[in-house]
């Protein structure tokens, strides 16, 4: 521990001999709290009895002790929390929490907010892991010192025999250049951050250092209903600079027609709110570089655009339109250098941009733009809109 020049405490992490990476990682530390070295894995359980058994016996089946889990029975009514406290009843690496219906993100704070360790991650629970994931992960966390380390993960199917089947994820091509390096038997890379923020949200097999989520005020907005695991992994990844990864291990990401991802529904208009919660914060917060998130804008917008229901495809496509124009009165022309209207895959997006930016051509840049919105960015007035 150091001291600024003005006398707040700086935290300095040094590498390890034979560490042939970052040579000084600098980070802003509060006041140290006093907790428990180890890592707490919040299960955010919503009427998921048929997976739960095997989501937390994937993550305590190993000797490692300091890995907890902490399921948050978040008014489950299939008994999902009934027959978690039947079956880890005395177990004391399991810990069942249970309150009133506020959704996933108000179940992962609560988990959190009930943990006592060092590092934290947040699984859902109809998936699982690689039994030595998270012991792999913490020894890769405590090694680097890092915000946060990530492992892989994968597509888990059910095959025509009703049988599992996991399927590759995209990044064991995109991320196959980097050096490999090791730690004991573990292989490790180290990835820019900004190579995962446009990548598809998968915070779910990453360890997170529970002081920097506190530094950083990182939560998960609870009026967001769905997925909001989207902006936690924007914010975590905009902050955390290079992420220690590891291949070896992975996280089975469930597959099933009941998934949120599936429906197609007004949910997915929460998008454009947590990208305008990420405009006003950078806004606020004096961010110098907001490429990489403008990207992802982009490609948020076209995936949304491909799985969405008919009806709610130019809704969508207009309050997308009307944000973007937003965006660019609020930063100027130099962010989007680079990236063009042409890259989004609807149509009309271009003939939206042109109505609003005609719309609004009177009036100048100014960071007032990030703080507007309108009906099509609010799921509440989308649905509405749509009634079914």
């Amino acid at each position: 521990m150091t001291l600024r020049h003005d006398g707040t405490p700086r935290e300095v992490w040094l590498p390890l001999a034979g560490l042939p990476l970052a040579l000084r990682q600098t980070r802003d530390v509060a006041a140290p709290v006093a907790r428990r070295t180890g890592l707490d894995v919040v299960v955010a359980l919503y009427n998921t009895r048929d997976h739960i058994q095997e989501c937390i016996d994937s993550i305590v089946g190993n000797d490692c002790e300091a890995i907890h889990a902490l399921v948050v029975d978040d008014g489950s009514t299939d008994g999902s929390g009934d027959l978690v406290e039947r079956l880890y009843a005395g177990n004391p690496r399991v810990k069942l929490l249970r309150k009133p219906n506020g959704g996933c993100a108000s179940a992962r704070n609560f988990g959190r907010l009930n943990s006592n360790a060092t590092h934290i991650t947040f699984v859902d629970a109809d998936d699982l892991t690689d039994s030595d994931m998270f012991p792999r992960l913490m020894d890769l966390a405590q090694y680097s010192g890092a915000e946060l380390v990530q492992g892989g993960f994968a597509f888990l199917e059910t095959d025509a025999d009703g049988k599992p089947v996991l399927i590759p994820s995209y990044e064991d091509q995109a991320l196959a250049n980097l050096d490999r390096h090791l730690l004991g038997d573990t292989t490790f890379f180290v990835s820019p951050s900004e190579r995962l923020m446009i990548g598809q949200p998968t915070i779910w097999r990453r360890v997170y250092r529970r002081d920097f989520l506190d530094n950083k005020k990182i939560w998960f907005p609870e009026h967001i209903r769905a997925f909001d695991d989207q902006i936690f992994q924007m914010l975590t990844l905009l902050y955390a600079g290079n992420v220690f990864c590891t291949d070896q291990v992975r996280y089975h990401y469930r597959q099933h027609p009941g998934q949120d991802i599936k429906q197609g529904d007004e949910r997915m208009f929460y998008s454009l709110e947590m990208f305008r919660m990420l405009l006003k914060r950078g806004l606020s917060e004096g961010w110098s570089d907001f490429k990489q998130i403008l990207q992802s804008y982009v490609n948020t917008v076209n995936w949304i655009h491909g799985g969405l229901r008919p009806e709610l495809k130019p809704d969508f496509i207009q309050g997308a339109a009307e944000l973007w124009v937003y965006m660019k009165k609020a930063l100027g022309p130099a962010p989007f250098a680079g990236i063009d209207d042409a890259g989004f895959d609807a149509a009309d997006f271009s003939f939206h941009v042109q109505h609003y930016t005609d719309k609004l051509s009177g009036l100048g840049e100014s960071f007032m733009w990030g703080y507007l919105d309108s009906v099509r960015m609010h799921v509440d007035a989308v649905r509405a809109m749509h009634p079914r």
